[in-house]
């Protein structure tokens, strides 16, 4: 419905009954032209709401599923947002993001941090502005499309068997030797290592079962499905697993739960990565005068099992 207003001419929209929206137009034909468009988009269902154009990016980010996934994912998720995301977009409409701003501000990150930091703050606003996009709201995604630098690959430094059992030789406790034995033939992450329990070795000769994991999240452990929810066998070298299981039997106890940790700090706790890496794997590393991480621990179980074929031999 159009109403002669003063000098302009006032469009009030209306949708069985309810109405819908309102503009000013200083000249009657302008406003024919703008009602006509909306009543069209009503008819195709693709009419859009004032409220929803003005959304800003923060409003459009509640409807994001913050919940899924595991916790330390979803920590890492929400200190994207609060550090990278939300400073610079949180208060701006989404339907006035630009594609070229979102490449300058990637590339500030870029500068300032990292090409990884970069590239988890533009996946996650890329996540954010989906959901006007899929709303109808906006005709595309502003962060589709936009380049990011690759970041520079770290050659792996895989131990050989030698510099893995010297490695083992350098540690003291038998429970950092079979720390470093499981990681570097059986190629655990970090937080599946810590949370194998009794009752995941010694059901097989060979194998250990990794269910679980646990996750730093803000100086708390949180105990969780390990990466990508899927629960694997993994195979080891026959003298490995029985050094497992010989380990849980005599030192944890033949009558301790399933459930009790296998490697565990002195109090029960689970380990900390850092506080494990400076007080036994980083000293022992350095009396072979080199570094060496979890992750490169990780990397040799790969170099190895290729090395090997695919299985294990039971010497050592």
């Amino acid at each position: 419905m159009i109403e002669k207003r003063g000098a302009g001419y006032r469009v009030r929209l209306y949708y069985r009954g309810q109405h819908l929206a309102s503009r000013t137009f200083r000249r009657k034909a302008d406003a024919q032209v703008w009602e006509r468009q909306q009543k069209d988009r009503l008819a195709l269902g693709t009419w859009v709401g004032q409220d929803d154009i003005d959304a800003t990016v923060a409003e459009w980010a509640e409807l994001l599923d913050w919940a899924s996934g595991t916790p330390s994912t979803v920590a890492r998720r929400k200190g994207i947002w609060d550090k990278w995301v939300n400073p610079k977009w949180g208060r701006q409409p989404a339907t006035q993001v630009a594609p070229s701003d979102v490449a300058t501000w990637v590339s500030s990150i870029v500068s300032q941090r990292s090409v990884s930091t970069a590239r988890q703050s533009l996946g996650l606003l890329r996540q954010v502005l989906a959901i006007p996009v899929n709303d109808g709201v906006m005709a595309r995604n502003p962060a589709e499309g936009v380049r990011l630098p690759r970041a520079p690959r770290s050659e792996p430094r895989p131990l050989t068997h030698d510099q893995l059992w010297a490695l083992v030789a350098a540690l003291r406790d038998e429970r950092d030797q079979l720390m470093v034995l499981t990681a570097g033939y059986g190629g655990l992450r970090w937080g599946e290592l810590t949370a194998l329990q009794v009752g995941d070795c010694g059901r097989s000769a060979t194998t250990i079962r990794v269910r679980r994991a646990y996750s730093d999240v803000g100086g708390r452990m949180h105990l969780g499905d390990v990466k990508d929810h899927e629960a694997r066998t993994v195979p080891l070298p026959a003298s490995v697993a029985r050094r497992l299981s010989d380990y849980a039997r005599r030192v944890i106890g033949s009558t301790a739960p399933e459930s009790t940790l296998l490697f565990s700090a002195a109090n029960g706790e689970p380990l900390r990565n850092k506080n494990w890496r400076r007080d036994r794997l980083t000293p022992a590393a350095k009396s072979l005068k080199r570094t060496v991480t979890p992750h490169e621990l990780r990397d040799t179980a790969a170099s190895l099992a290729i090395d090997a074929g695919g299985g294990w031999c039971t010497s050592r």
